[in-house]
This record gives structure tokens, sequence and C-alpha cells, in this order.
């Protein structure tokens, strides 16, 4: 069961990253939805923010702690490996929206930031 619930709470939270990310884009008017602004951040970017970060950390967190064992005792294993993936993915796009946001990137329509949520 305990599998289960994390794959459940996985799905719940992917599925919508995925809709935003990947068919969203390919309705028709869907634009002014993805870019209007939340915060100052453009919308799809904030969704997929949000619902990646309990993944990452609350369904993550059984690799995370693996690793730091690993790391810990001098060794490497498949959670540092899957661990040190997803927290490069992951940061990365945090500081990539931040800075796209912090530096005025967003007064300009020719830079849109890159992120991997």
């Amino acid at each position: 069961t305990y599998w289960g619930h994390l794959f459940s709470v996985s799905l719940w939270f992917t599925i919508p990253v995925f809709f935003v990310a990947m068919v969203l884009p390919h309705i028709p008017g869907s634009a002014k939805i993805m870019e209007a602004p939340i915060f100052g951040f453009p919308c799809n970017q904030l969704v997929k923010w949000m619902l990646t970060t309990p993944v990452h950390f609350f369904v993550g967190w059984r690799f995370h702690r693996g690793a730091w064992k690993a790391i810990r005792r001098g060794a490497a294993n498949m959670d540092v490996l899957v661990s040190l993936g997803t927290n490069a993915s992951y940061f990365y796009s945090v500081i990539s929206i931040l800075h796209h946001h912090f530096n005025r990137h967003k007064l300009s329509t020719d830079y849109v930031p890159t992120d991997f949520f």
C-alpha cells in the first residue's frame, strides 16, 4: 500500500503537469491562459512549479534519503543517480524561472526561460 499511495500521489500531480506542458500548447487559443501573469510569473510555469514540488520532495524523498545515506558511506548507487538527476532538473528550472523573473526578461517577449518541470 505504501508504493501504491506514492504512485497515486505522483499521478494526481503529474497528469496535470503533462496536460499543461504537452497538451495545452497545442490547443488553439490557450496561449492567453498559459501566459497570463500570476504574481509576475507566466501561469503555465507557476502551475508546473507548484505541481512538481510535492512530487519531487514527497514522492522522491525515498531516493533523496537513500542517496544521502549512500554518499555518507562513500558509495554511489541508483538512489544517488535518481536524486542527482531530479535535483539538477528541478533546481535548474527554479533558478531559470527566478532569473528570468528578477532580471526583467519578463518585459521582453524574445526570451522564454527553459524549465524541465
